[in-house]
């Protein structure tokens, strides 16, 4: 069988943000292309990291784990880590807690757990490039920022203005410094 880019590679899941969940026919070209993008997006995020190391905690049924995380590690030669129950938040801890990670993805509930999740706060940071959340607005429980020892992330008092791209991705810098804000969504202060 001649499969051509305008195939069908995919009938992925749909949250039903907008109405009915349903199957979204996603065609080679689609995946591919949304690939490239994203390695286009990130520019030199992963300069001298080897290999990429991102941790997957979100379903890989839906499209934003599974592009996200599943399809631009392999792309890139990664390494997801499959985090099975990201509900069990000191299972989570103690898991990513094994892994120098270079990319983080989730939801706003997600990351509003682990901020207070015990172990969390311990983790080190250094290795981490890009955080990515994707599904809703970044309200406080997201918003990081990279603590003195540039090891760390706590969270911020204050209300950012999040501008998000398709696959809820948008501008990270990765150029930390101590007192810098890492956002999850990469965001600006407004």
């Amino acid at each position: 069988v001649e499969i051509g880019l305008a195939d069908i590679a995919y009938l992925q899941y749909t949250g039903g943000t907008t109405g009915v969940s349903k199957g979204a026919m996603l065609s080679h070209r689609n995946m591919v292309y949304n690939v490239e993008q994203s390695i286009c997006w990130q520019g030199d995020a992963y300069d001298g990291v080897e290999p990429l190391v991102a941790i997957t905690a979100l379903p890989l049924y839906h499209i934003f784990s599974l592009q996200g995380n599943c399809l631009l590690g392999m792309a890139q030669g990664g390494l997801n880590v499959l985090i099975t129950n990201p509900r069990d938040m000191p299972g989570f801890v103690k898991e990513i807690s094994k892994f120098k990670f270079n990319l983080l993805t989730g939801v706003n509930t997600m990351f509003a757990g682990l901020l207070n999740t015990p172990g969390f706060k311990d983790i080190d940071f250094s290795p981490l490039r890009v955080v990515v959340g994707g599904g809703m607005a970044a309200g406080r429980p997201s918003q990081l920022e990279v603590t003195d020892d540039n090891k760390t992330l706590s969270r911020l008092d204050e209300r950012a203005e999040v501008r998000t791209a398709p696959q809820g991705m948008s501008a990270v810098d990765v150029d930390r410094r101590a007192g810098d804000e890492l956002s999850v969504f990469g965001s600006e202060k407004g």
